[in-house]
């Protein structure tokens, strides 16, 4: 076989493999001292525009513990044409003082590489922090 055939064939072949699962834990955290609070969380994998994120998980939760944690498994995603995953999160919360609502988003993507399984770790200390407005889902839906 000549070398330019089987380069095509390689790059047909990659184009239509499927990734390595992923496997996420997430850790929230509200220190203060709060009997019980609730939060609605999106995790996602950022894509560039115009592609929509893909929305890996979302939770909508309320405890009265001081750390919430998920843990995500044999997860799948298409992702777009960058080597790794960038995993992100956004939490609507009221782990604040005042009990009002904040928007938090993660400041920066966990990144993550998309061959090979990896476990993605977010953690996230949401007391008072984040914005004080309603969160927009993450892909401008409603």
């Amino acid at each position: 076989m000549n070398f330019p055939i089987f380069s095509i064939f390689l790059i047909i072949f990659l184009g239509f493999s499927k990734s390595d699962p992923l496997t996420i834990d997430v850790e929230v955290r509200c220190a203060f001292n709060q009997l019980y609070w609730c939060g609605k969380m999106h995790i996602f994998e950022h894509n560039n525009y115009p592609k929509p994120h893909d929305i890996i998980r979302s939770e909508d939760f309320c405890t009265y513990d001081v750390i919430k944690r998920f843990h995500y498994t044999d997860i799948y995603l298409q992702g777009d044409t960058s080597p790794m995953y960038e995993i992100q999160y956004q939490l609507h919360h009221n782990c604040t003082p005042d009990v009002f609502w904040r928007c938090l988003n993660s400041e920066e993507p966990v990144e993550v590489p998309k061959i090979g399984e990896y476990c993605a770790q977010l953690n996230i200390d949401a007391y008072s922090r984040g914005t004080s407005e309603e969160c927009p889902h993450p892909n401008g839906e409603f």
